[in-house]
This record gives C-alpha cells, structure tokens and sequence, in this order.
C-alpha cells in the first residue's frame, strides 16, 4: 500500500513538472512575441521599399514591355505591309505605356505617403489623448479627496469617473484605428501585415510651402496622362481625316472623319479643364490648412490659460467642476483639431505634387 501511495505521489510530481515547463515556455515564447523588434523607417526609405516591391509597378512594367513588343511587331509588319494609323497608334500606346509606369509609380508614392501620414497622425492624436487621460485623472482624484472630506458631492466624483472613462475608452479606440493604419501602410509598401515596420516620426511643424500655381497648372497641361492620351487620340483622328481627304473616299465617310477630330479636340479640352479643376481644388485647401494653424495655435494658447483659470477658480470655490470639465475638453479639441489640420496640409501637399505630374518631369519620380 505505501509503494502505491510513493508511485503516484512521484507521478503527480512529474506532471507538475511537465505542466511547469509547459507553462515556462509558453511564457518565454510570449516574452519573445511581446519584445518584437520594430524598425523605423522614414518616408524616402519607405518609397525606396515600394518602388521594389509594389506588385501594382510589377504589372506597369509588363505592360509597358508588352506595348514594345507590340511596336516592334507593328513596325515590322510594316515594313512588308505599310500602315500608318495602326503605326501611329502603336507609338502612342508605347508613349502612353512610358508614361503610365512613371504615374503609376507615383501613384503607389502617393498611397504610401498618405498611409505613413495616417499612422502619424493617430500617434500624434493618441499623445493628445494621452494628455487628456492625464487631466482627467487628476480631476477624478481631486474630486474623490473632497469628496472623502464632504466637501463635494458624490455626482461630482461621478462626471470625473466618466471623463476618465470616456479618455480611456478614446485612447482605445485610437489604438485599434492605428494598427489597422499599420497594416494599410504596409500593404502599400508591399510588406506583409505583420511585419514589424513602422514610420518614424517626423517634426510637427508646418512645412514650408514652395508652389508656383501657375507654372505647375502649365506643367499638369503638357504631363498628365489623361491629357497625354486624349492628344495622342486627337493625333490619331487627324491622321484618319488626312487620309480620306482624296478623291477615292467617299464624302461620308470624309464628313465622319472630321466628326471624329472634333470630338477627339473636345476630349483634350475637357481633360484640361478637369485638371485645372482638381489642381485649384487642392491647392485651395493648402491655403485653408495653413490659414486655419494660425488661429488653432490662438485657440490652444487660450484653451490652456482657460483651464489653469478655472482650475484656480475651482480650487477656491467659485467655479463648478463642470466648468474645469468643459475647459479640458475645449483644450483637448484644439489640440486635436491642430493635429488634424498639420497632417491635412502634409497630406494635401503631397497630393498637390501628384496632381501636376511632377514626377514626369524628373527621373526617379521627384521634379522639385
């Protein structure tokens, strides 16, 4: 009977042991998860990462090989057999092909500086938040003292538990919204979800804005893809109406000829007017974002002097809780709308240089 009670005594010892080091390792395993390098990269580093791995270029670059094969195939087809339209429209095609790699990767510029600003400005907007959580404790633990001293009522410490409440509850929120930017951010970058590449942070300062409008609307005119295709269409249809001007093409079909110039003409106009459009649009809202810092930058300066004022007040007993309250939140919206409106004038200006092609006006995707 005591050899038994020795052997499953010695048993029961064993599985402790093996639930012991099952559990060890388990931990060990989510310490190596939580310590996860994060690399930091900036902006340039970020373009360079694209520009290898986008599988959106990937497939401009087969395009773009396969319009040269087809004018090659068209030039020596012509050679036996002459045909200047279809010549024509292969050299235009090739052209378009050129030019649509060049957009395309500064599409995928675009993208990715819009997702590396994303996940910037919710960092940034989470330190706000932060600050906010801050304050709001602070009052909760005022309110709980006074409270504990019958020098305040209970609804009081209730509207600071809910303040706290609602800040954590924000910051949460925020979180969750960043992750999700990571993974767009990296989708753009052609990196997997997971990996563990962040954007580094950048100096929050406006940046200083060198836009001539007029130079770049007249630079957009000549470059944009859009514009590029509907000249090299109206091209075409000037050469078609060329070679029915003779005497063995019937007037109909003459008459059709001239229809379809007219019509290629007014296609190039309506791109130009589209993209004059789209450019004014843009560039106004950099103008908005960057009269709207001057007063943000007023409205924190008196959002911060408000709330020590009422914090005094409070403090002396002749302000309400409310009121500190009300004077948190009025300082944490300044500084939110701040934050949005630096990352609104990056974003914007990058969208500025996208819109008027200055990519195509340098090798390597960047004209200024």
């Amino acid at each position: 009977m005591t050899t038994k009670i020795v052997r499953l005594f010695a048993l029961g010892v064993a599985l402790m042991c093996l639930w012991a080091g099952g559990a060890l390792a388990a931990d060990t395993a989510g310490t190596a998860d939580a310590t996860v390098d994060v690399t930091q990269i900036t902006l340039e580093e970020a373009y360079a990462l694209a520009m290898e791995r986008s599988p959106k270029i990937r497939t401009a670059k087969l395009e773009l090989e396969d319009a040269r094969l087809a004018h090659e195939q068209t030039r020596s087809q012509s050679l036996m057999r002459p045909d200047p339209i279809a010549l024509l429209q292969a050299e235009s095609a090739l052209d378009v092909a050129e030019r649509n790699l060049a957009l395309v990767q500064d599409q995928v510029r675009l993208e990715v500086a819009e997702n590396y600003l994303g996940v910037l400005r919710l960092e940034n907007l989470m330190d706000v938040i932060d600050g906010s959580l801050a304050l709001a404790e602070r009052q909760l633990a005022i309110a709980e003292n006074r409270f504990a001293v019958g020098s305040a009522a209970r609804v009081e410490m209730i509207r600071a538990a809910n303040q706290v409440s609602n800040a954590r509850a924000n910051l949460l929120e925020m979180q969750g919204s960043r992750e999700l930017a990571l993974m767009a951010f990296r989708m753009s970058v052609g990196l997997p979800l997971g990996d563990a590449i962040e954007p580094a942070s950048v100096d929050l300062e406006p940046a200083t804005l060198n836009i001539n409008l007029e130079e770049d609307l007249k630079f957009a005119l000549e470059n944009r893809l859009e514009i590029v295709r509907a000249r090299n269409g109206a091209e075409v249809a000037r050469k078609q109406l060329e070679l029915t001007q003779n005497d063995y093409t019937p007037a109909i079909a003459q008459a059709r000829a001239e229809v379809g110039v007219k019509r290629a003409e007014e296609a190039v106009q309506q791109a130009k007017n589209g993209i004059e459009l789209e450019i004014r649009q843009i560039y106004q809202s950099l103008l908005d974002s960057q009269r709207r810092l001057a007063v943000l930058e007023e409205s924190i300066n008196e959002a911060s002097e408000t709330l020590a004022i009422t914090e005094e007040m409070y403090d002396a007993g002749v302000a309400t809780d409310v009121e500190v309250l009300s004077a948190q939140t009025a300082l944490t919206q300044s500084q939110t709308d701040r934050v949005n409106t630096l990352f609104d004038l990056r974003t914007a200006h990058v969208r500025f240089q996208h819109a008027t092609a200055r990519v195509l006006g340098a090798e390597g995707g960047d004209a200024r």
